[in-house]
């Protein structure tokens, strides 16, 4: 409850039920997780290096089974290349699968190509002012860089995630089904992932104090991603069916597969969040 979240902070940040999130940023240990283990806060973030990351994945390999792994997701783990090349090396040693979940838009991207690994991509939007009318940025680096990682990487896959307003138009559509086809063409095959957008990241949101951006914006429908996928299929593209990709892994026997997961920021920050 509110009391004894106040208790639980030493710094005096909890007052009359409100976060001072300035006061709880400068706080770097954490009692109030770490030493009260009040439930109403927790840390989002921790500092890890190379090492343990090995470590830990050679301790839990047991559960990947045939096909798991390690997956380095976002933030966006490219930022930190070197020292993803250095780990990754050290996992593919060891016989463990690595893959790597990117927004292919960092100048590291390029230096990561030729590891031994899967890489997932994602293909967000092919016209560069939407891009950078949603971002803040144009897209012309992630178009090069999914060209140059269609070209090189081992194993590869795009992921488009369909946002309504942003890049479901027809006109977009079909550009972005256009490059798909460009990157199958460089590859040979190409295999493409379609998702639709959900709202599950808003409670994190609010759990950090902070206005949910699309909470206006509907989750698209099933025939609008039936729409896409046509348009797809019209240029030349294979969509990966997703639930028919699992309903063939439980008839091999293998079950859900077992992977750990390494969230990448560019730099570690502790998230306190208030649950009272």
């Amino acid at each position: 409850g509110e009391g004894n979240a106040a208790a639980a902070c030493e710094k005096g940040a909890v007052v009359e039920g409100e976060l001072n999130r300035t006061l709880c940023a400068e706080c770097r240990d954490a009692p109030c997780v770490f030493k009260w283990r009040n439930r109403c806060f927790e840390v989002a973030g921790f500092e890890i290096s190379a090492d343990e990351i090995l470590e830990r994945s050679l301790r839990e390999r047991g559960l990947y089974g045939g096909d798991g792994g390690v997956t380095f997701g976002g933030g966006e783990p490219t930022l930190q290349h070197r020292e993803l090349r250095g780990v990754w090396r050290s996992l593919r040693a060891e016989g463990i699968s690595v893959a790597v979940e990117t927004n292919a838009s960092t100048a590291g991207f390029a230096e990561l190509v030729g590891e031994d690994g899967l890489f997932i991509c994602d293909l967000k939007c092919f016209s560069s002012a939407i891009h950078k009318r949603w971002t803040g940025a144009g897209n012309e680096r992630i178009l090069e860089n999914l060209r140059l990682g269609a070209a090189e990487c081992a194993a590869f896959r795009i992921r488009v995630p369909l946002v309504p307003g942003f890049n479901t138009d027809r006109l977009e559509m079909e550009e972005m089904a256009g490059f798909l086809a460009e990157l199958r063409g460089i590859r040979g095959e190409l295999d493409v992932e379609v998702l639709r957008m959900h709202h599950m990241g808003a409670a994190k949101y609010a759990a950090l104090g902070l206005d949910y951006p699309m909470a206006d914006v509907p989750e698209p429908s099933m025939e609008l991603q039936n729409e896409f996928e046509t348009i797809l299929r019209a240029a030349g593209v294979t969509v990966e069916n997703l639930k028919r990709r699992k309903e063939e892994s439980e008839s091999a026997g293998r079950g859900d597969v077992g992977e750990t997961r390494m969230g990448c920021g560019m730099r570690v920050e502790e998230a306190v969040r208030r649950r009272v």
